[in-house]
């Protein structure tokens, strides 16, 4: 059996991602999107809750108010399809991942719930940071990067082909389909 001689991720212009069927932010990828932006519905109405209440000190309040306008701005920059969101996000949930996980022993779990609500925590995080790197729709729309099985559809076939064939990329003037386009034959 051949060595597979080409990469698996090919990075594509932008031009080219937004070409790509599964560009955009639709199914898991939105659902991720509107639980950033619940998220930061519900530290809003807690940091309210604070300053009405007077449950807690300025500083939790002010690091509700903070965390936040984080997860706005992470919403924002997702709905946007911005490449600014998928490095910064990635890395600031691998930080609370990482915090929970080291923090889990230490924590006062009273209660059977409190426990199965913060295994499920870890659970949620580490399958939120999984579907991120993983997720071929997070990698078209984020990182602008194709499947090299899939170039084709951004591409087209003579093009994908010759990178397939060779590892070399083409410009689509070079292209068969290019040159028929300039002589007007549809034939090869």
């Amino acid at each position: 059996m051949a060595k597979n001689k080409h990469p698996r991720w090919v990075e594509v212009s932008k031009a080219e991602a937004e070409s790509h069927p599964l560009f955009g932010v639709e199914g898991w990828t939105a659902f991720i999107g509107y639980m950033i932006g619940l998220s930061a519905a519900i530290k809003i109405v807690a940091a309210i809750a604070v300053v009405f209440f007077d449950f807690i000190s300025v500083i939790v309040f002010l690091k509700l108010e903070l965390s936040a306008a984080i997860d706005v701005l992470f919403c924002v920059l997702l709905f946007r399809r911005s490449h600014l969101f998928y490095h910064p996000y990635l890395v600031w949930r691998s930080i609370w991942f990482l915090f929970v996980l080291i923090a889990f022993p230490f924590q006062d779990l009273s209660g059977v719930g409190d426990v199965v609500l913060a295994i499920l925590g870890i659970i949620e995080m580490a399958a939120h940071v999984g579907y991120l790197v993983f997720s071929r729709r997070v990698q078209v729309t984020f990182r602008h990067r194709v499947m090299s099985n899939e170039l084709h559809l951004v591409w087209g076939q003579d093009r994908a082909q010759h990178f397939l064939d060779t590892g070399e990329t083409i410009s689509w003037f070079e292209t068969k389909s290019f040159q028929q386009f300039q002589t007007g034959s549809s034939r090869q």
